[in-house]
């Protein structure tokens, strides 16, 4: 009975208590995180399927051997940029 003090009764408590995940597994998630946002804000505006824009990202990536980590610093690099195109169709070098 003693155990059932030690259960976490929110995600805030989890966190005070060190339950929170390993610094490597937050830089992971956040490394995808981007790369999802950015699928999510594309498909919305271009209209597509969130499966098409990301079939286009896949083979932008595999061309270009862009890994996850470098697909995460080019959106970031774009968004202070203030460009918001889809990367594949700027690949080609052309100014935007």
């Amino acid at each position: 009975m003693a155990r059932e003090k030690s259960a976490y009764h929110n995600i805030e408590d989890m966190i005070n208590q060190g339950y929170s995940k390993s610094e490597a597994q937050r830089k992971l998630y956040s490394r995808r995180k981007v790369v999802i946002d950015e699928v999510i804000r594309l498909a919305k505006e271009r209209t597509e399927p969130e499966t098409l824009v990301i079939k286009a990202l896949d083979t932008y990536m595999k061309a270009n051997k862009v890994s996850v980590l470098k697909l995460q610093d080019m959106i970031k690099d774009r968004v202070k940029e203030g460009r918001s195109g889809a990367l594949w169709l700027e690949s080609s070098g052309s100014a935007s």
